[in-house]
């Protein structure tokens, strides 16, 4: 877990594929929050019928083997969290045209969020009882690997990487 979106360029992807989507306005949200979970899952699911000797295969096997578990145990529900607090951010703050991508990194998932507002990246508001909103950032940080941002040319990106297993006081807060 990262307690801050550092100035930095997004990990690298594990290979070619990456998923792509244009966010025009809210109403695109829950559709691609959507096929940006399916996409996961269904990678995993391709994943289980690794070989045995292989890392993965270890990895999910292991998983199933935990039994059920909280939601945001699940990689594929972190992922659409994720991707919802950041795309929302740059609907709210960001400048058009608005894409999302997700890819596999070494440590899990890369989601990035990209616009045209290079000025300035992601701040965290402080959360006050008198008004809603302020913690999507912090829910970001909670559950990812790590976050950043980077400004590349006119563009900027905002990234996530979310990992396969969920980072351990994540799943210790969410069984007490």
């Amino acid at each position: 877990m990262t307690a801050t979106f550092v100035e930095a360029r997004p990990p690298a992807s594990k290979d070619d594929r990456a998923w792509r989507w244009t966010v025009h306005d809210a109403r695109d949200l829950a559709r691609i929050r959507v096929a940006m979970s399916d996409t996961a899952s269904a990678a995993a699911a391709s994943t289980d019928s690794a070989p045995a000797n292989s890392a993965s295969a270890h990895t999910s096997a292991s998983a199933a083997a935990s039994g059920p578990g909280p939601l945001l145990a699940v990689s594929s529900e972190r992922i659409g969290v994720v991707f919802s607090e950041l795309a929302t951010n740059a609907l709210r703050h960001g400048t058009g045209p608005i894409t999302a991508m997700l890819s596999r990194s070494d440590n899990g998932w890369l989601i990035v969020i990209e616009d045209a507002d290079v000025t300035q990246g992601p701040r965290f508001r402080p959360s006050r009882e008198d008004r809603p909103g302020g913690h999507g950032l912090r829910l970001v940080t909670r559950l990812a690997r790590a976050a950043g941002w980077h400004r590349g040319g006119a563009r900027k990106q905002v990234w996530a990487e979310v990992g396969d297993n969920p980072p351990p006081d994540l799943l210790r807060d969410l069984t007490r």
